[in-house]
């Protein structure tokens, strides 16, 4: 009687029986699209940190994966917990024995080459086409969630290849995202002059879905996101089996000079492309999901992202949303939230934030549907595509309760960086650095210095040890709201190109500090600062500011603890920020220092407004370190300034 029931609510509030899961049509707000996208500063990269990216799987030394890593999915995906198979039949444990051994796990790295795909593919999880679905009963399972599929993967992506399955019919390989297995006749091992070719070569993208790639022939098709090297302006080029090159000619409608401007018509083209699209779990059916559309839109641009959700929210400056109310959020989003630079993050689903139209945050997002509950059983509202919708679709719907709502479930947003930190680097310091090249830092006194020392380390070495790269290895949250740090943003200091910078000695730095009169309008004191690099304008510019503060804030900035102090940091043998004359610790008795606490738990006393002016100024604040120190602030501009 229940099912009966459940199946007469269903054809009544639902249109359609529970066998066909209701499609849901929420409101678009693509009509907003044209306004937000002219309100969105222009803006363009060099692409570096998208191409240092792409071609990881050339440049690194080696596969890095281990042998329980290459495993997983036997490990996650067992019988028991009930698996099925194109025709809805159990897989058993003898097809995933059966694929362990061909996987050939004992080979892994021994060859470790580079290679390249010759054609669009998908990356597998298990080395077979056969699909692997869960129950086909349950909601937001069966046909198209294919367990086996990881990401569709386009012609000229560059891999590591670890080894091939005993019957060299797939090939475990290391893409820029993901790892996992390929049909070995899509890929073929490059030389080391053809993949300098192309990494050297200045690069097109495809800007159109389905765009047919020609040479005296029809070749494949290609999708928007397909990045491809030129021979000339209006050539590409492909790589083939014997290695030969096969040239492209272009359709310059279809794709453009890479990487592209942010601005209102080249997002607007981008979003066009990308709106409506099918869904496609894991790129099946050349289609995207969530986290594939949200990593094509920024492609063109220049900009990388990582393929899967949960990564993809930690290629930024996260903001917790998670404990406040639905309507706190949206205000958030609102103030904080940068259009079209923006993620919006919930449990296994993302979302671009393209801006506010009448008092609501608009997304942009490819779903598979709505969680749906009638009597106690779960459903779906299904969308399926690409669209442009608020954070309430299914509100209204009486299958949909409140708590399941995108922004009921939303718990954060990512500001995503859009400079690689070479970029911010010689940005922060143009009257210092000439270029950054070949992993090399080369200041105009003819000074040279490594980015990147290429070494894996863990938190204390970070802070013992830093690379000039490791300043970047968390993004500092600059002018965001407090919240409770769990990283160090800006606490690795490179001693090395502080040096460069600022001073090789106590004396040579000492001889380079200028005056700054801190808060003229009520302690009148002069401070010393360094004075290169912007260093002492920008402290002036924070002391006006601060200067015209109410009077109930100025007791947390008009006793200085000091500015410049050669000295190292306590309990280490660092040097510290003030050595440098580029540090300046406020009031110590509004502050809060994680060695002066005597249980560790975070304390602050700052209000924000205080930091947000030293922020806005090019400055760190040691309250956004998990290690705080918050009476602490550092002129750090690569780091604050986007």
């Amino acid at each position: 009687m229940r099912i009966l029931l459940v199946v007469f609510l269903g054809v009544f509030l639902g249109g359609c029986s529970l066998l066909s899961p209701p499609v849901f049509t929420p409101p678009s707000y693509a009509h907003a699209l044209p306004k937000l996208m002219q309100d969105v500063v222009p803006t363009s990269n060099q692409g570096t940190w998208y191409q240092e990216a792409f071609f990881m799987p050339w440049t690194q030394k080696g596969l890095d994966i281990t042998a329980e890593d290459a495993t997983w999915p036997w490990r996650v995906y067992l019988p028991f917990k009930g698996y099925y198979g194109e025709t809805k039949q159990p897989r058993t444990q003898a097809w995933f024995d059966t694929l362990r051994e061909e996987a050939n796990i004992e080979a892994l790295g021994s060859l470790n080459q580079n290679a390249i795909t010759l054609e669009n593919s998908a990356l597998r999880n298990f080395p077979t086409h056969l699909p692997l679905f869960r129950s086909f009963a349950k909601a937001g399972e069966g046909f198209p969630f294919d367990y086996n599929q990881n990401t569709r993967i386009s012609l000229m992506t560059p891999l590591k290849l670890s080894h091939y399955s005993k019957d060299g019919g797939w090939a475990f390989v290391l893409s820029s995202s993901s790892f996992g297995w390929i049909p070995a006749s899509a890929i073929t091992i490059i030389d080391q002059t053809l993949q300098e070719k192309i990494q050297r070569s200045p690069k097109t993208m495809i800007l159109q879905d389905h765009t047919p790639l020609v040479s005296t022939r029809f070749e494949t098709y290609a999708k928007l996101g397909t990045l491809l090297p030129l021979l000339d302006q209006n050539t590409a080029f492909k790589v083939e089996k014997d290695l030969h090159v096969t040239s492209l000619y272009l359709n310059p409608e279809q794709t453009q000079p890479w990487p592209l401007p942010m601005n209102a018509q080249t997002l607007a083209h981008v979003a066009q492309t990308l709106l409506n699209e099918p869904y496609g779990w894991g790129g099946l059916f050349d289609h995207r999901d969530c986290s594939a559309m949200t990593k094509d839109f920024f492609a063109p641009f220049g900009l990388w992202l990582p393929r899967n959700s949960a990564a993809q929210k930690k290629s930024g400056t996260y903001l917790s949303l998670k404990h406040l109310s639905n309507k706190e959020k949206e205000a958030m989003i609102t103030r904080f939230g940068k259009p079209f630079l923006t993620l919006l993050y919930l449990p296994g689903h993302i979302m671009l934030y393209a801006g506010t139209h009448e008092n609501t945050p608009v997304v942009m997002h490819n779903v598979w549907g709505i969680k749906t509950s009638l009597l106690g059983l779960e459903g779906r509202g299904v969308i399926g595509k690409a669209i442009v919708s608020d954070l309430h679709v299914g509100a209204n719907h009486p299958l949909v309760a409140s708590s399941d709502l995108l922004l009921s479930r939303l718990e954060g947003m990512t500001l995503v960086s859009q400079k690689s930190p070479q970029e911010r680097l010689a940005n922060a310091y143009p009257d210092a650095i000439s270029h950054i090249t070949d992993n090399t830092v080369w200041f105009h006194d003819g000074t040279k210095l490594p980015f990147d020392d290429g070494e894996e380390k863990d938190a204390a070495m970070l802070l013992e040890n830093p690379s000039i790269k490791d300043h970047f290895f968390a993004p500092y949250p600059a002018l965001l709201p407090l919240q409770i740090p769990t990283s160090n943003p800006g606490r690795a200091r490179n001693d090395a190109f502080f040096k460069a910078l600022y001073g090789q000695t106590k004396e040579e730095v000492e001889s380079r500090l200028v005056a700054v009169r801190w808060l003229p309008s009520h302690t009148n004191q002069l401070l010393r600062f360094h004075g290169d690099h912007g260093a002492a304008k920008a402290l002036q510019a924070v002391s006006d500011a601060l200067d015209a503060l109410p009077p109930e804030l100025i007791s947390y900035v008009d006793n200085p603890a000091g500015t410049h102090n050669y000295r190292t940091i306590a309990k280490t043998n660092r040097l510290s920020a003030h050595s440098y004359g580029i540090a300046i610790d406020i009031n110590t008795q509004k502050g809060d220092y994680w060695q002066w606490s005597k249980t560790g738990a975070y304390r602050n006393q700052i209000p924000e407004i205080i930091v947000h002016i030293f922020e806005k100024h090019g400055f760190v604040w040691g309250g956004r370190w998990k290690h705080f120190d918050t009476f602490h602030f550092e002129y750090r501009p690569e780091l604050v300034n986007p």
